[in-house]
Formats: structure tokens, C-alpha cells, sequence
């Protein structure tokens, strides 16, 4: 993907910042999944200052970046702490409004992430 680089993405977890694998390009990093039911690839869009989940898609890599594009026309996503993430909520219907279908991660495994990047 033009303009991202391969990475770790944090994940804010109860049990604190787990890093995976992934593409970063600030503020917001992917990493790829499996929906463990369909066997679908799901695509996490992620937070990278908070390490917080804005929204899951099951689409072509291809299209993530567009999401990602319509993500940041919605402010500024500079903030560092959990409860700037609130001003953001509706990011999915926004996406979805843009003909983006969202994603169950809750249903996702993690997948190999890209060559070279370690958890």
C-alpha cells in the first residue's frame, strides 16, 4: 500500500498494548485477520496514538486506503488519550455511507502479518 509501512500496530488490551503486525502509516495502522466462521480476510483499522480499534472492514487491500482517506476528512486525530476516540463514534456509519460494509473483528483471528515484522 502506497505511502505505509510495514510495522507493529498497537492494540490497547485489558491486559495493556499488545503489538501485531502490520501497516502503519500515523495516525492509523491495519492489521489483517480471519473471520475464524467465513474464513473472510478482515482488515482492523486501528488508532495508533490510543492503540484503539475505529473499525473493521472485510474488503480488498486495494480500498483500505480509501477508507483510511475518508477516516481522516473527519478532524483531527492527533489526540494521545482513550477519550478523544469518542468525538470519532460514528466513523463506520461515515464509511458505510461511502459503500464500505463493516466487519465483525470480534470474530477475527490474527493473521501472519508482513514479512519481516515481528509481535
Amino acid at each position: 500500500m502506497s505511502g505505509w509501512t510495514i510495522g507493529a500496530v498497537p492494540l490497547s488490551t485489558p491486559g495493556g498494548t499488545l503489538h501485531v503486525p502490520g501497516w502503519v502509516r500515523p495516525p492509523f495502522g491495519i492489521d489483517a485477520r480471519m473471520d475464524v466462521d467465513s474464513g473472510i480476510p478482515v482488515y482492523v483499522i486501528t488508532h495508533v496514538p490510543t492503540g484503539l480499534s475505529v473499525c473493521a472492514l472485510s474488503v480488498p487491500p486495494r480500498k483500505l486506503a480509501r477508507a483510511v482517506d475518508l477516516l481522516l476528512t473527519l478532524g483531527d486525530w492527533a489526540f494521545t488519550d482513550e477519550a478523544g476516540i469518542a468525538d470519532y463514534r460514528d466513523a463506520m456509519n461515515v464509511l458505510r455511507a461511502s459503500g464500505f460494509e463493516p466487519a465483525n473483528p470480534a470474530r477475527a483471528g490474527h493473521l501472519p502479518g508482513p514479512e519481516g515484522v515481528s509481535a
